[in-house]
């Protein structure tokens, strides 16, 4: 396994891609027995963690979503001035 193989791995299982299989044991070993390695699993992980926590999902206010809706579902008079023009 390179050494690019294993970062990208290590990036990987910290993002919670892998699933269980041997690539998920055999980085969990090389995280444990290599320093370099568990320096660079640690980085990512306090990375993830201020990123989670700094752009949290924060719920759409109404008059937002209400504008969505009208602009998906527009008024009758809309559709018929709309068409009316593509006819003429």
């Amino acid at each position: 396994m390179t050494q690019e193989n294993i970062e990208k791995l290590i990036t990987s299982y910290v993002d919670g891609e892998l699933t269980e299989s041997p690539d998920t044991n055999d980085i969990k070993d090389l995280i444990e027995k290599d320093r370099g390695l568990k320096l660079d699993y640690s980085v990512q992980v306090f990375i993830k963690s201020i990123i989670s926590e700094r752009l949290k999902i924060k719920p759409v206010p109404e008059r937002i979503k209400n504008k969505i809706i009208r602009k998906i579902n527009p008024s009758k008079k809309f559709l018929a001035t709309f068409f009316s023009r593509l006819l003429f």
